[in-house]
């Protein structure tokens, strides 16, 4: 049971990590659209809610106790 909650534990962190690397790309990808247009660009990076939120609902069921009958 140790071994996996730790494996959910390290596929939740890997899932966080490529999330937010997502997420900057596509930050990156705007900011690529907009300058070659010719505007402003003036956002500055923050990662969506999403990132987080799906890692930490997989640690959370990982460490649910187990229901006894």
């Amino acid at each position: 049971m140790k071994k996996q909650k730790l494996i959910a534990t390290v596929c939740a962190v890997l899932l966080c990590i490529l999330m937010i690397a997502s997420d900057y790309h596509g930050y990156t990808t705007e900011m690529a659209v907009i300058e070659f247009k010719g505007e402003v660009f003036d956002k500055s990076f923050t990662p969506s809610w999403g990132s987080f939120i799906v890692p930490l609902s997989i640690l959370v069921i990982a460490f649910l106790p187990n229901s006894k009958k």
